[in-house]
């Protein structure tokens, strides 16, 4: 036995769960078993040998999330007891240890693949899809930050850059796999990551984090490829698109669809070498517009410098929607017009745009994860607490998203978790006072209901007393 029995582990949360969530069919709790997160977390050796179980301390964090408090420290300092008794040196022991979240995730992704079936979609109509984010961080003293270029604010700023792939079904869309970047800048109170040993888990991700960011990508579909995720087009913006990282898609057995930036590439059309607006010149004239889609298009098959074949389609009038745009910033200018390259040449000019546009998912998965779900929200100084809440957060989305399969709605993932935050948050005293004396009444009217045995319309009596406690309304004055 690797944990002690730990009496008190179902918390306030759990309870809570448990008897509400009317319209929701799977609670948290039901979500745990039925993902088999405690054989997951047993196989990737993520466990305790005394104290409370890696599993009642991961259930607990992962339900901190919707509720109104900001951390574990926030818990403690409001001696929040029913939502588990456990201290916060327990949750930071268990952060700040070197752990193979990697192979957790996996577990984990593993289980989803084949409980929604993910094998019986057709690999043209599923995608992967490859984004980076950049996580601000507070203090040069936390583990391995370094400064970083945000084209959202156009600057640098301290914190981690986020590589992450995600997958595209016409079930959803589920994040698979991280992995940070360091930059060459670092800060005067740099601080190396704490590993255990060499070739950890923790050693391996800061070994892949000093490598760019196409290596690192290319690194992530190898392995979900090597998992059994099947997906035909792996997508992507300008700051991946480019023939060496296209021809190592097919490599792969991808092929890729990205947005072109406009420099000093040349490709090979008709014989001779032109830059990407000298190729729009050629290509305006036939431009054709399609109602659908809104955009006028018109595509070119050329010949990169490396000898990869593919197909440059142009279109006028498309314009990005700024998902991440911060509040008040300067919006970019718009260009004129965009350029798609696809190493699928069979392809029709408007599926080109088509499947391109399924990678906003990725837009909307780092929105959510960073307003809802608390990615990069995570104060500790460990590298180590860092990439454990960012596993976190991939494991409150894919539940989130597993949750929405299985109700097969057409709502997000940010109003599935307004759904459940409405529903989880906090019991007020007075509501704690009335359910206290509501049980109390009701056992101590049960035992003597089975003593002295009432007449028949003694139910009604407890009905009625059940009925005043419904009635009572709000506690006015102050809260404490």
């Amino acid at each position: 036995m690797y944990n002690k029995k730990i009496d008190k582990f179902q918390g306030q949360v759990e309870m809570v769960l448990k008897e509400s969530l009317a319209d929701i069919d799977l609670t948290c709790t039901q979500l745990f078993k039925t993902l088999r997160i405690k054989s997951h977390l047993t196989g990737a050796g993520i466990r305790k040998l005394e104290g409370y179980s890696a599993c009642h301390l991961l259930f607990a964090l992962f339900t901190l999330v919707f509720l109104p408090l900001k951390g574990v420290s926030s818990c403690a300092r409001l001696n929040l007891t029913t939502i588990t008794a456990a201290g916060k040196d327990a949750f930071y022991r268990l952060k700040n240890r070197d752990l193979s979240w990697r192979s957790f995730l996996w577990r984990l992704l593993g289980c989803l693949s084949q409980r929604l079936a993910w094998s019986h979609h057709a690999p043209e109509d599923c995608y992967f899809v490859l984004d980076t984010t950049v996580l601000p961080k507070r203090g040069e003293k936390i583990e391995e930050v370094s400064y970083v270029y945000d084209h959202c604010r156009g600057r640098t700023v301290l914190g981690y850059e986020l590589s992450t792939l995600l997958l595209v079904n016409p079930r959803g869309y589920y994040p698979l796999d991280f992995g940070y970047l360091f930059s060459k800048h670092r800060g005067k109170d740099h601080q190396a990551a704490t590993v255990a040993h060499p070739h950890s888990s923790l050693d391996r991700r800061r070994q892949e984090a000093l490598i760019n960011k196409l290596d690192c990508s290319l690194r992530m579909l190898e392995r979900a490829l090597a998992k059994g995720i099947k997906a035909t087009y792996a997508l992507m913006d300008r700051w991946f698109a480019s023939p060496k990282f296209f021809l190592a898609l097919r490599q792969l057995g991808l092929h890729g669809i990205g947005r072109l930036k406009r420099g000093t590439g040349r490709y090979q059309y008709q014989g001779h070498w032109y830059t990407l607006d000298e190729l729009y010149q050629k290509a305006k004239t036939s431009l054709v517009r399609y109602r659908a889609l809104g955009y006028s298009l018109t595509r070119l098959e050329v010949v990169c410098a490396n000898g990869l074949h593919g197909s440059i389609v142009f279109s006028k009038g498309y314009q990005e929607p700024e998902v991440n745009q911060l509040a008040g910033a300067k919006l970019p200018p718009q260009p004129k017009w965009a350029a798609f390259f696809t190493t699928d040449v069979s392809l029709a000019v408007d599926e080109v745009v088509k499947k391109y546009l399924c990678r906003w998912s990725m837009e909307v998965f780092f929105k959510e994860a960073k307003t809802l779900l608390g990615l990069g929200k995570d104060q500790s100084r460990s590298f180590a607490a860092q990439v454990g809440a960012t596993t976190l957060t991939l494991l409150r989305f894919n539940v989130l998203a597993f949750v929405k399969a299985q109700q097969d709605a057409a709502q997000t993932s940010g109003g599935l978790f307004r759904e459940l935050a409405e529903e989880i948050g906090l019991l007020t005293l007075q509501e704690k006072i009335i359910a206290y004396f509501r049980k109390f009444l009701l056992l101590t009217l049960e035992l003597i209901s089975q003593s002295l045995a009432p007449q028949d319309n003694f139910q009604d009596f407890i009905d009625i007393i059940n009925n005043i406690f419904n009635k009572i309304g709000s506690l006015s004055g102050c809260e404490s």
